[in-house]
């Protein structure tokens, strides 16, 4: 008899491939874990709260397109300001107020070569639709029919600055102080509005929705441009992606959206 092309194999045979088989199931095991993909890039991108509108539609249009996650936080300017003088971790700030920015940078908070004009904020004055009265300029605010005015609190909102400078330029805000309501930012203010909490505001133009209130603007010559003005946080962890924001911002997809959401738009960027 032939002997076999295969003889058994020996018990050390055995034993040498169930180790061989189990190493390899090991390995298997581990491949998912070490082939995962690297997680999407994001940045904490800290804006004024004039931005509350336009911010969503800048977050998806950018990620869209590059792939990196926006991660906003929205607040005053001038909170914003005092969070990344304290150490906030954030990448890009969106200011409403340009005084803020040019102090960061006087700090290092800020990379001074970052800084850009990104748009230019206006100011309404807004009632509910369903207001028992019609009011058509600020001096209406003197009415005995409005019994409360919000704006932002003026020690760190760029818009509620700007509101007080045109009540005074009128002449106004003296008689109106037993009236004035201050949110902590201008999205908050048109809450007030919004929830019966006061009668009329002066917001941003870019926050108030003219299918929910009554928008009345307000004479650009009564108080000083609103300048919002950008800039990288010195210690992001990745200036390149903070700049790729900021070019987006300011570049004609970025621009278009802020238009839309009633900014105006500067023909530079600085």
């Amino acid at each position: 008899m032939w002997p076999s092309a295969h003889p058994p194999f020996s018990h050390t045979q055995h034993r040498w491939r169930r180790l061989t088989t189990a190493l390899i199931l090991f390995l298997v095991s581990t491949l998912p874990a070490c082939a995962s993909p690297a997680p999407h890039p994001s940045l904490q991108v800290a804006a004024a709260a004039s931005l509350a509108r336009a911010m969503p539609e800048l977050e998806q249009a950018f990620t869209a397109e590059t792939g990196i996650t926006v991660v906003p936080v929205l607040s005053s300017s001038g909170q914003i300001a005092q969070q990344i003088a304290q150490g906030a971790p954030y990448d890009v700030f969106l200011s409403a107020n340009e005084m803020y920015v040019d102090m960061l940078i006087a700090d290092h908070h800020l990379i001074k070569e970052s800084k850009r004009v990104y748009a230019l904020g206006t100011l309404v004055l807004v009632t509910r639709k369903d207001a028992p009265f019609r009011i058509k300029e600020l001096q209406d605010l003197t009415i005995p029919a409005i019994r409360r005015v919000a704006i932002a609190n003026p020690e760190h909102a760029p818009y509620g600055l700007a509101a007080q400078e045109a009540l005074e330029h009128l002449g106004i805000w003296e008689a109106l102080q037993p009236k004035v309501v201050f949110g902590e930012n201008v999205r908050q203010a048109l809450q007030f509005v919004e929830t019966g909490n006061a009668d009329a505001a002066l917001v941003a133009r870019s926050l108030a929705d003219p299918t929910q209130v009554q928008i009345i603007p307000v004479d650009p010559d009564l108080y000083a441009p609103v300048r919002h003005v950008a800039g990288i946080v010195s210690r992001t962890s990745d200036p390149a992606l903070a700049a790729q924001f900021l070019e987006f911002l300011t570049g004609p997809q970025g621009r278009a959206i802020l238009q839309a959401q009633g900014f105006a738009v500067p023909e530079g960027g600085n």
